[in-house]
């Protein structure tokens, strides 16, 4: 079974960064495959 989960992390204030993580759950274990920091989107 492959599951998949996206998190976004606003930009709040002047110094934060905007942020998009894309995770996916497949033979019992947690992978990472997209992580991005975006300076002014």
């Amino acid at each position: 079974m492959l599951g998949r989960s996206m998190g976004i992390d606003v930009t709040w204030g002047d110094t934060s960064k905007f942020a998009i993580v894309i995770t996916q759950h497949r033979n019992r274990k947690v992978e990472g495959f997209y992580a991005e920091s975006f300076e002014k989107p």
